[in-house]
C-alpha cells in the first residue's frame, strides 16, 4: 500500500502498486497502481487508476530495478460488491459476490492468452479486495 485516507462519511481509500506476473511464459508482468474506495456501509469497493499518473512515475523512480521491465496495466472501473447469503434463520452461510473490471492490460497480449488468465486472475483480485 502506498497511501491510505479516509474521506467525509467514512469513506476509507488506499493507494496501492500490485505486480502482476504472468503464468504465461513470454508474456511480461503488469504493473497496476489503483486507488480503492471502501463504502463500508454498501459492502462495496470501487477501484480506478484515475489521477494516479503522477504516483505511478514517483513509484517507478524510487523503485526502478523492481519496475523497468513491468508494463502498465490501467484500472479504468472496477467494484466489487459482497451480500451475505442467509439461510431461513437469517443466519450468514455465504457470501455473494459481484465483479466488474474494465482495464487497459497494457503492451501486447493475445487475445486467446487473456481468455486463459482471466480465470486464474479473478480469484486473487477477490482475496486481495478483503484483505
Amino acid at each position: 500500500m502506498i497511501a491510505e485516507e479516509e474521506l467525509p462519511g467514512g469513506i476509507k481509500v488506499q493507494t496501492y502498486a500490485t505486480i502482476g506476473k504472468s503464468p504465461i511464459p513470454l508474456v511480461s508482468a503488469r504493473l497496476g497502481f489503483d486507488t480503492k474506495y471502501h463504502f463500508t456501509d454498501e459492502n462495496l469497493f470501487l477501484v480506478t487508476a484515475r489521477d494516479n499518473k503522477v504516483l505511478r512515475q514517483e513509484y517507478r523512480e524510487r523503485n526502478k530495478d523492481l519496475t523497468k521491465s513491468l508494463e502498465d496495466a490501467t484500472t479504468i472501473l472496477g467494484a466489487f460488491k459482497y451480500t451475505p447469503v442467509l439461510d431461513k434463520d437469517g443466519k450468514v452461510i455465504g457470501t455473494e459476490i459481484f465483479h466488474s473490471m474494465a482495464q487497459d492490460l497494457g503492451g501486447s497480449i493475445p487475445k486467446f492468452l487473456i481468455k486463459k488468465m482471466i480465470p486464474k486472475v479473478l480469484p486473487e483480485m477477490a482475496q486481495m479486495m478483503i484483505d
